[in-house]
C-alpha cells in the first residue's frame, strides 16, 4: 500500500478488461495518463471522461471523416481564433448556420486594419456602419415602417443611380406624397441634372434647365394719356426665348391700381427685360415706385 504499482509487457498487447465498468483513477487518482500517442477504444465502446480534461499537443484531431459528429452540450468559455488569418471558413455554401447572433458594433468585416464594423443601435433600433456600403443588386424595403436615410451632422448625404440608370423616387403605385427639404431650415434644394433638364410631370414634359427669380425695384414713371412708355430693368441671366413671368408687389398707388393702365413684359436682350405700360385713358398718370418679382425659366 502506498507504494506505485507497475503492469508493463515488453512485447506483447496488455489488456486490462471488465465484464462491467472499467474504472481508471476513480477514487484518489490525481491523474490519469494513456500512452504516448493517444487513446483508442474498440467496439464501438465510448470514452468518457468525468471532470476537467485537458488535450495537449501541436494538433489536436476530432473525428477523421465528415460523416463524424462533434456536439457541444457546454457553453465555450473562451475565444474561438483561427490559427492562420484569412484561411479557414465559418460554414459552406450548402451546409450554413443558421441563426448568428453577435454583440452590437462586433461584427468586423474585410482584412486587419482595413475592416468596417457593422453594429445595431439598440437607444434608436438601427444597423450602423463605421464606412460606406455598396448593395450591388439594389435595396428593397417591404417594411410597413418609414424609411429614414440620413448622414452625420456635417456630411453629404449622397443617393445616386449607375452611369445610365434612373433615380426613381415615388414611382411605385402606392406613391403618395414626397417631400423634400425641411421646413423650418433655409438651406435651397438644388435640383441639378446638367443639360438635361428637369421634367415634371412625366417623360414626356419639356425639361427646365434652371430657373432665375430676382426682386427689383421699378418705376415705371410718368405715362401719358394715350400713349405707351417702356421700362428697362436688369435681370442678370435671362436670355432671348426664356420664359419670363413678371409681378409687382401691391402698393398704394402702384400700377395694377389703375384700371385702364395696361401693362405687360418681355425680354429684350441678354439680362434685360422690358415692362411696358399703356395708359388708354384721357389723364396723364404716375404710378409709385414698387419691387418687382421676375421669374426666368429656362429650357
Amino acid at each position: 500500500a502506498g507504494a506505485a504499482s507497475v503492469w508493463s509487457t515488453s512485447a506483447g498487447a496488455l489488456t486490462v478488461d471488465s465484464a462491467a465498468a472499467l474504472n481508471l483513477g476513480s477514487a484518489n487518482a490525481t491523474s490519469v495518463s494513456l500512452g504516448r500517442s493517444g487513446i483508442t477504444t474498440t467496439n464501438n465502446g465510448a470514452l468518457t471522461v468525468s471532470e476537467n480534461f485537458t488535450a495537449n499537443g501541436t494538433t489536436i484531431t476530432l473525428g477523421n471523416a465528415n460523416t463524424d459528429n462533434v456536439v457541444y452540450v457546454a457553453e465555450v468559455q473562451s475565444d474561438i481564433i483561427p490559427d492562420a488569418d484569412n484561411t479557414y471558413d465559418l460554414g459552406t455554401s450548402t451546409q450554413r448556420w443558421q441563426d448568428i447572433y453577435v454583440k452590437g458594433g462586433s461584427l468586423h468585416i474585410g482584412n486587419d486594419g482595413d475592416d468596417v464594423t457593422l453594429g445595431f443601435d439598440i437607444a434608436n433600433d438601427y444597423l450602423t456602419s463605421t464606412d460606406s456600403i455598396q448593395l450591388a443588386a439594389g435595396l428593397a424595403y417591404t417594411g410597413a415602417g418609414a424609411v429614414t436615410l440620413s448622414s452625420a451632422a456635417a456630411s453629404t448625404l449622397t443617393v445616386d443611380s449607375g452611369t445610365t440608370g434612373a433615380l426613381n423616387i415615388g414611382t411605385g403605385a402606392n406613391a403618395k406624397t414626397i417631400t423634400i427639404g425641411n421646413s423650418t431650415t433655409t438651406t435651397a434644394l438644388i435640383l441639378d441634372a446638367g443639360t438635361g433638364g428637369v421634367k415634371i410631370g412625366d417623360s414626356t414634359a419639356t425639361p427646365i434647365i434652371n430657373h432665375l427669380s430676382v426682386a427689383a425695384a421699378v418705376d415705371i414713371g410718368t405715362v401719358t394719356k394715350n400713349t405707351c412708355l417702356d421700362t428697362s430693368v436688369t435681370v442678370t441671366g435671362a436670355a432671348l426665348g426664356d420664359t419670363i413671368i413678371a409681378s409687382p408687389t401691391p402698393v398704394i398707388n402702384g400700377i395694377e391700381t389703375y384700371s385702364l393702365l395696361q401693362w405687360n413684359y418681355y425680354i429684350s436682350a441678354i439680362d434685360t427685360v422690358i415692362i411696358r405700360a399703356c395708359n388708354h385713358s384721357t389723364s396723364n398718370w404716375d404710378p409709385d415706385n414698387q419691387t418687382w418679382r421676375f421669374d426666368v425659366w429656362k429650357h
